[in-house]
């Protein structure tokens, strides 16, 4: 049998797979269409480095069985907009990469899960996220992933998720956790500020109908037929009293976004002073 081959440049695109983007062997295998066995070949070939040791790391993977309080919808939130909770037959993996600016995000996640995880650095260096810093975090565990989704958060969520399966009163927790994934606040030139969130348009339609952001949906991509949309407004009052609904109702936020946030709230209390 003819020896299968690789380029340089696939031999990268297998690293970064497997190291950034918490790839198993056997799916990047269905990728280029070979067994496992060969992508292990490659692995030994060049150096690259299997998680062998996972098991000495802990957490309570447990953690989303029961979304009962304000902190666990919040990361159920932010997971369904920023996380990835890949399945397999054997096990599953849930990753978390953001850019290494928002790195004690993931710190908190850590202490969330009880966990002694390590966070990885590194420079993505592919998609639209080229050479940027990041940072990750990645947790295997089957129990993990299956409570995920029983709670709304599926395996290749991206363009068919829906509103959660949880009790009505962490919605607002559960919407900033969203928001810190997938969403951005932000001031223009003029001084206004303004909100927008990203996300399918069954996402976006319950978001909006406890929030009231926007009288209708927008396309992101006007020529494509995918389902992905945004919300948003601008402005000063509106924008503060949306945003004040989430944040007082959830003890966990992304400390970023927030220092916005407050910015915007003081600019809105001294204008109602005057």
């Amino acid at each position: 049998m003819k020896r299968i081959e690789f380029s340089k440049e696939q031999i990268e695109q297998i690293r970064n797979l497997y190291e950034n983007e918490g790839w198993a062997m056997w799916k990047i295998g269905e990728r280029f269409n070979v067994s496992r066995s060969v992508i292990t070949r490659i692995f030994k070939e060049n150096n690259i480095q299997t998680n062998k040791d996972n098991h000495k790391y802990k957490a309570d993977y447990r953690k989303f069985e029961c979304i009962d309080s304000e902190e666990k919808a919040y990361w159920l939130g932010f997971i369904a907009a920023d996380g990835c909770n890949y399945e397999r037959e054997q096990n599953a993996t849930i990753v978390i990469n953001l850019a290494r600016k928002d790195r004690e995000q993931l710190e908190k996640f850590k202490k969330f899960m009880s966990s002694n995880v390590q966070i990885k650095d590194f420079v993505q260096n592919a998609g639209f996220s080229n050479n940027s810093e990041m940072s990750k975090i990645v947790f295997n565990s089957k129990e993990m992933s299956h409570d995920l989704t029983l709670a709304g958060v599926p395996p290749k969520k991206s363009l068919i998720l829906k509103p959660p399966t949880i009790n009505e009163k962490y919605y607002f927790s559960y919407i900033l956790g969203y928001f810190d994934g997938d969403g951005s606040i932000f001031q223009n030139s003029n001084g206004e500020f303004g909100i927008c969130i990203v996300g399918t348009k069954e996402i976006l339609e319950w978001i909006n109908s406890l929030l009231n952001i926007s009288s209708h949906l927008e396309k992101r991509d006007q020529t494509s037929l995918s389902n992905n949309y945004y919300i948003r407004c601008g402005g000063y009052e509106k924008p503060y009293q949306i945003m004040k609904k989430l944040y007082d109702n959830c003890p966990v936020h992304l400390e970023r976004k927030f220092n916005i946030y407050k910015n915007l709230e003081t600019v809105v209390l001294s204008r109602n002073t005057k």
